[in-house]
């Protein structure tokens, strides 16, 4: 902590660091929950760094970087990465009000990240999740075309709203298929859906409807009937 005496105008300077061992760490917002953190965390006036520090989380190992600069427009990101299995990383409010992501199984290398953000034209912050994978080693055991092997490489991107204006989930699964879902923001149920095979959402469907388009090489009507009844 530096501070200049008498009239100067310099500004107030403060660096430091905090080695810590076995050390939990909480994001009040997403309820995101790492423990045992080693490692050194350096900050100053303007925000906190820190890079590959050893963490548990859920019980398994993974490692974290924690970054924030409150003068950004990202004022907070921290990442999570390491081998995880998909029920970890899937928000516990989509597995308890949509039994479908339940049919992702096994164990692959994972990115979460929860960022804080500015958002042009508004006062408020908005927070969200954002996890992404090449899904080797999990199975998703629904009909074509989204019945997935465990041993294939399906690039994943989950965008989830924690706290934001568009309470819209996003998933993008390389040139698969993508998924956008509308959540309400007083208990995250499902508002509307939409789902493209082979390309983007371009818009969602009237309250209370789940759209599928788009065009695949094959589709098993029956067993997504099934699965819809």
């Amino acid at each position: 902590l530096n501070l200049r005496m008498g009239g100067s105008a310099d500004p107030l300077e403060v660096n430091g660091s905090l080695a810590m061992t076995g050390a939990r760490f909480t994001e009040t917002v997403s309820g995101i929950v790492l423990d045992d953190i080693f490692g050194t965390l350096n900050y100053t006036r303007n925000g906190l760094d820190a890079i590959d520090l050893p963490a548990n989380y859920k019980g398994y190992p993974v490692s974290i970087d924690i970054n924030s600069n409150w003068d950004a427009e990202e004022v907070f990101r921290a990442s999570i990465q390491g081998d995880l299995p998909v029920h970890t990383v899937v928000p516990e409010e989509l597995q308890r009000l949509e039994p479908l992501f339940a049919r992702a199984t096994g164990t692959s290398h994972w990115d979460v990240d929860v960022s804080v953000a500015s958002v042009d034209g508004s006062e408020k912050r908005e927070t969200w999740l954002e996890v992404s994978s090449g899904l080797e080693g999990v199975s998703i055991d629904l009909p074509a075309p989204l019945e997935k092997p465990p041993d294939a490489s399906w690039p994943i991107l989950v965008r989830y709203p924690i706290r934001a204006e568009d309470n819209i989930m996003t998933a993008s699964i390389s040139e698969h298929v993508q998924l956008k879902m509308e959540l309400s923001k007083e208990d995250s149920r499902p508002v509307r859906a939409a789902v493209e095979l082979g390309g983007e959402v371009q818009e969602l469907p009237e309250a209370g409807l789940f759209n599928v388009h788009g065009s695949c090489e094959s589709f098993d009507l029956d067993r997504w009937v099934d699965l819809a009844i």
